[in-house]
């Protein structure tokens, strides 16, 4: 069996102990934090342990992660830097990409930017639930640590933007708020399995010409109050 390489991003608890596992099994690992006293717990562990920022691209790019064969991202409630360095790992041609995932809908976005696998080691279903119940028409709400948030938003038959652009949609909100995705329904398919059928659905990352129909679900990034005032506004 070829000996495979990895590199994990992330040394919390989830990252360190797949650190520690990995290399039990002799597996040639890169383990890579932002802090030092992260890096000094893994270092008689770890091949390899890097400090450095992995939301810059250079230092990624120098770093060897290219050369392993998988990459786990295991950055833990700093949703914005994963889905950044998600997104980073894709764009310099690293061979596989796990994500660490706090959310159903934190994993769509993991997805979206390159992530081939996602997995769920915790999720903080309490904060989410509070969110989701607090802003109308959302489905989900993910709580971000710092000033960002994301928000799922389905839209219903009676909304505004119906027909509208995503440009148009965002009038008076550009610089507050983004649509990072749009799930759309692709039709039904019958599942033999439980003789059922499922509504299958497809992950579009939209432009600013793209058209909003019914029941679209709309992945929207901003701060928590502007997210509101667009809700409200379009709701």
């Amino acid at each position: 069996m070829i000996k495979k390489s990895f590199a994990i991003i992330g040394l919390g608890r989830f990252g360190f102990k797949l650190v520690e596992e990995l290399s039990k099994m002799g597996l040639d690992v890169i383990a890579i934090d932002s802090d030092k006293g992260a890096i000094e717990r893994v270092r008689n562990i770890a091949s390899e342990s890097l400090i450095l920022d992995a939301i810059n691209k250079e230092a990624l790019e120098k770093s060897g992660v290219k050369e392993v064969d998988c990459v786990v991202v295991a950055i833990g409630k700093n949703m914005e830097a994963s889905i950044l360095t998600t997104t980073l790992l894709k764009e310099i041609g690293v061979k596989e990409i796990i994500a660490r995932a706090e959310s159903h809908l934190h994993a769509k976005i993991l997805r979206g930017v390159g992530a081939d696998r996602v997995v769920f080691p915790e999720e903080d279903m309490a904060v989410r639930m509070a969110h989701a119940i607090h802003f109308h028409g959302v489905q989900e709400y993910v709580d971000i640590d710092g000033p960002w948030d994301l928000a799922e938003l389905k839209i219903s038959k009676a909304n505004k933007l119906v027909g509208k652009t995503i440009l148009k949609a965002r009038n008076g909100f550009v610089e507050d708020v983004n649509v990072l995705m749009v799930e759309r329904e692709k039709g039904k398919i019958f599942n033999h399995h439980t003789e059922q059928e499922r509504e299958e659905r497809e992950n579009i990352l939209p432009k600013d010409d793209y058209i909003i129909r019914e029941d679209d679900i709309l992945i929207l990034f901003g701060r928590p109050e502007n997210l509101e005032k667009f809700i409200e506004k379009i709701s």
